[in-house]
């Protein structure tokens, strides 16, 4: 399968299953490996930026695990700070 072939194939399922398809161009070098976080904003980049290996993205949820997992402890206190 060529690679417009398969750009048509995972348009179409795409399509049919709902999703919005959004062709973009990423700003990396032809032999680039390794991970972009992309702000799309109404089908239009806003701001993309290439992760270095050791920058982890994560949910305050995900954070949080990570941070336990580390032997990080969770606390609370009041609005007075007691």
């Amino acid at each position: 399968m060529t690679n417009e072939e398969l750009a048509l194939f995972n348009h179409m399922n795409a399509t049919a299953a709902g999703r919005c398809v959004c062709p973009i161009e990423l700003l990396v070098a032809p032999d680039f490996t390794g991970r972009v976080i992309v702000h799309m904003q109404g089908g239009q980049v806003l701001f993309q930026e290439r992760l270095l290996p050791n920058v982890r993205v994560a949910t305050l949820e995900g954070f949080i695990q990570l941070a336990t997992e580390a032997g990080f402890m969770r606390s609370t206190t009041d609005e007075e700070g007691e």
